[in-house]
């Protein structure tokens, strides 16, 4: 009996995985139907067995579970990386766009400027009105400019409030042949080549090469309205303070330029400019 004992055992093993022939099984049933020992030896088996399988069973749970996990967090990064290069596509569009619109508005400006500043017969008028926040103080300059055939006159009043500027009107007549003081000059009064003075005019000087690429992609331009004429505004802005250039659309010429620093200072002028308006009484001095 036990050498029988010792064949079942070596056999249970493939029983227990029903890897035995027919008979070999029925061989196996038989015996254990009449030995304890064996069939507590198969009962230990398929219990291992059991074990075996259920922790196979987790084991591939968790692999499973793994899995999904990592194919879902593969998703996500797929979804955000296809969101992040979209967002630069986008944004390089738009960048692309930005600067084509901005650099047509802005050239078309600088053009026009340069025209009036080469005419031989314009007027131009402005106001100004400035306030400095810490002591109150206010001014108000209104300021007339008429050029023919290089001959200049130039109206200029000044109004102040708690300021220590002079309230006075004051008439200037000169000559393009005629290079006043710098004394008589505001600080933003230059001669170009010709002896032509370049006055008034905003700067919208916005550097050269990739430096002014990006400043002209930087720059805001917005449509808005002043005094019932649509402009075009060219806004350059921080944290402490803000720049506009007013635009008439129809025009491109300067009508309004503000600058803001906040809490500090404000600054607004406005500018009015006729061509080919002035007459020779109006830049000739009566007094010569």
């Amino acid at each position: 009996m036990k050498k029988e004992c010792e064949i079942i055992n070596d056999l249970l093993p493939n029983y227990v995985e029903n890897l035995v022939s027919e008979e070999t099984k029925k061989f196996v049933n038989e015996h254990i139907s009449n030995c304890e020992q064996c069939k507590k030896q198969l009962e230990i088996l398929r219990e291992d067995r059991n074990k075996i399988n259920i922790k196979s069973k987790n084991e591939q749970k968790i692999e499973l579970d793994y899995l999904k996990k990592y194919n879902k967090k593969m998703i996500l990064l797929k979804i955000i990386l296809i969101t992040i290069m979209a967002l630069i596509t986008i944004l390089i569009a738009f960048s692309i766009y930005r600067y084509i619109y901005n650099s047509k508005v802005v050239e078309n400006v600088e053009r026009k400027i340069s025209e009036i500043t080469n005419l031989n017969n314009y007027h131009i008028y402005e106001t100004q009105y400035y306030k400095i926040n810490q002591n109150n103080e206010e001014n108000y300059y209104t300021t007339e400019i008429f050029y023919k055939d290089g001959k200049y006159k130039k109206i200029e009043k000044i109004d102040s409030k708690n300021s220590e500027l002079e309230n006075k009107e004051s008439v200037k007549y000169w000559s393009k042949d005629e290079i006043l003081n710098k004394s008589e000059l505001l600080e933003y009064e230059t001669y170009n080549k010709t002896g032509e003075l370049i006055m008034r005019m905003p700067n919208i000087y916005l550097g050269e090469g990739m430096a002014k690429a990006i400043n002209i992609v930087m720059l805001n331009i917005r449509i808005d309205e002043f005094k019932g004429i649509e402009c075009y505004v060219l806004r350059n802005s921080d944290k402490s303070s803000y720049r506009e250039i007013w635009i008439d659309k129809e025009t491109m010429l300067p009508m309004r330029e503000i600058q803001n620093i906040y809490g500090v200072q404000y600054d607004e002028k406005n500018f009015f400019i006729e061509i080919n308006v002035v007459t020779d009484k109006d830049v000739s001095n009566p007094e010569k």
